[in-house]
């Protein structure tokens, strides 16, 4: 499968659907259960449509945020479950989740009560959102036993998020399992609790569905587990093409703000991406670039359109040649992980995967 979609400017965003299948079995497996595969926020950059179109023959279901994100992954083709984790917003949602036959997650009173006054109100299926300590979307845990009691609704499920499971000695992720396995002892229904950082270390969090999110595109949220990633293949590859190639002589500074001054003569590389692109304004000294997969440093402040790299690094490499108009540099993706960029722009790896735009390239 090889699909591109239209976009007008230079940033290429290769996406290997391969390694998202390859990842969500690994992950399922571990889980011991069933797993949703998670495609919001347009499959954390990947492209919803796409994911969700190749793991039709293999995810068991889909979890996304909002109920146009799963209209658009069923008119794709999707027909397994698909769970909505914000729910319903208004009437207007509550037709389509039953028109469409989702599955609705109620996280607030009032939005509880606007779905019991819908005329298809136990038609639907919906599951429980409940706050066992995130601190987010979710009902308190007595309101969730005073819900569940209650025949006002066909529950299917309830569910809660892990706040600290990318943490291996979180108190607050043994707080939460237990509070949550406690509900749960009561009601015979299915459960979700884990998400990708749960399902790889955190056995106890185990439950009937996980939602592998970051994990299935081959990032591993768990810091310390960076240099054993589980097997998990890298989705993405960012690159953007060589503009111009120029010597600059010591002293010269690079960018907006002279935040860089050459302390010595270099031949530095302009590449087509910038912060108009979604690469971060602000990098640290570390950010780097591979170019014919030497790492080369991103130097002066990253500009709407470009960026500018330092050729040292690939001139002292037995390479010892500058690039080419036209050669792409990569900018993330296998052997440049996106989370060292992301810790050079003081964020993390989703915002960035969630960010960057580009003409997508899809393969397996």
């Amino acid at each position: 499968m090889s699909t591109t979609s239209n976009y007008p400017r230079c940033v290429q965003i290769q996406v290997h659907l391969d390694a998202i299948a390859h990842n969500y079995q690994l992950l399922r497996q571990r889980t011991g259960s069933k797993a949703f595969a998670v495609v919001k926020a347009d499959a954390y950059g990947h492209g919803a449509e796409a994911v969700a179109s190749y793991l039709s023959d293999v995810a068991d279901g889909f979890a996304v945020v909002t109920v146009g994100e799963a209209i658009a992954i069923r008119d794709a083709g999707v027909t397994q479950p698909i769970l909505v984790m914000q729910g319903p917003h208004d009437s207007h949602d509550m037709d389509a989740v039953f028109e469409h036959a989702l599955w609705p997650a109620l996280h607030d009173e009032a939005q509880i009560r606007m779905v019991l006054t819908h005329r298809n109100a136990l038609d639907v299926e919906p599951w429980l959102k409940v706050d066992t300590g995130m601190g987010r979307l979710g009902v308190s845990v007595e309101s969730a036993e005073q819900h569940l009691k209650s025949n006002q609704l066909r529950w299917r499920g309830v569910m809660s998020h892990l706040a600290s499971a990318d943490e291996l000695d979180s108190a607050q992720t043994d707080t939460q399992t237990k509070r949550f396995l406690q509900l749960m002892a009561n009601h015979d229904l299915e459960s979700s609790l884990a998400n990708s950082a749960g399902t790889l270390a955190w056995p106890s969090a185990a439950s009937d569905w996980a939602r592998v999110g970051i994990g299935m595109y081959g990032y591993n949220p768990i810091e310390s587990q960076q240099n054993n990633a589980c097997e998990l293949r890298i989705g993405m590859t960012v690159q953007a093409p060589v503009l111009s190639v120029k010597r600059l002589p010591a002293g010269h500074s690079v960018g907006y703000a002279q935040t860089y001054v050459c302390a010595e003569a270099l031949w530095a590389a302009y590449a087509a991406i910038g912060y108009g692109d979604g690469l971060p304004r602000v990098l640290d000294s570390l950010a780097e670039v591979q170019m014919r997969g030497i790492n080369c440093p991103i130097i002066g402040r990253v500009s709407m359109d470009s960026i500018c790299i330092d050729c040292g690094p690939l001139l002292a490499s037995e390479l010892d040649a500058r690039p080419e108009l036209g050669e792409m540099i990569t900018v993330w993706g296998q052997g440049l992980s996106v989370e060292r960029l992301a810790r050079s722009a003081g964020t993390i790896s989703y915002e960035l995967l969630t960010s960057i735009n580009g003409r997508r390239l899809y393969t397996d």
